[in-house]
């Protein structure tokens, strides 16, 4: 026989109330708008001409999509500039991941990656400074603020780190704002956004 599943008060309370699902919506649309201002901010800013890009970069139009289910969290996310292919990976990946935090990640890859890591090395101080991390793991597409995935970029310069950093097939910066960011509070997550940008384009700047 199986057994009873049992409903407790919590969780009656918790299924019967419509407020979370409405204020998740409205959170929701207020950092999508954030996206599109950050998304209009960068297509403002940014002049393909002067980068180190692989071709059919989208410089234009970007992509926000979101999901449910990352790690059973619901996420959103803002791609632009990007390309994803198996030659090059050229993508400013901005992510807002419920119940985590909001985050801003470089990923680089193809035929210009020597002169990106290259750049990376040569402006380190000014990344550590700023307290960004750097991509350990063979997974580009890695989120999770743990250790074994990201190294914060000590001062300095690379040390140990190099070795690592050169032998992966890609190159990627990120820097985590947590949710507790008094930033976030006054209205600046584009502004966050668009500066992080703009720190990291000495990376792919001619």
């Amino acid at each position: 026989m199986n057994d009873l599943i049992r409903l407790g008060e919590d969780e009656r309370e918790l299924i019967a109330d419509k407020g979370f699902f409405e204020r998740k919506l409205a959170v929701s649309n207020k950092i999508r708008t954030a996206f599109v201002q950050l998304r209009d901010d960068l297509g403002a800013h940014i002049r393909p001409e002067h980068y180190l890009a692989p071709e059919s970069v989208d410089f234009t139009e970007g992509k926000i999509s979101g999901g449910e289910k990352h790690y059973d969290l619901p996420y959103l996310f803002l791609d632009f500039p990007r390309r994803f292919s198996r030659e090059a990976i050229f993508a400013y990946r901005s992510i807002f991941w419920w119940g985590h935090h909001f985050l801003f990640t470089l990923i680089l890859s193809g035929e210009w990656l020597p002169e990106y890591r290259d750049r990376t090395f040569q402006g380190w101080e000014a990344l550590a400074a700023r307290g960004d991390y750097v991509a350990v793991t063979d997974d580009p597409f890695e989120w999770r603020h743990q250790d074994e995935f990201f190294k914060v970029l000590p001062p300095g310069g690379p040390g140990p780190l190099e070795e690592t950093l050169r032998n992966l097939p890609f190159l990627k910066l990120i820097t985590f704002v947590p949710f507790s960011d008094p930033r976030l509070e006054a209205g600046a997550l584009a502004q966050i956004g668009l500066q992080t940008f703009r720190d990291w384009e000495f990376i792919f700047t001619r």
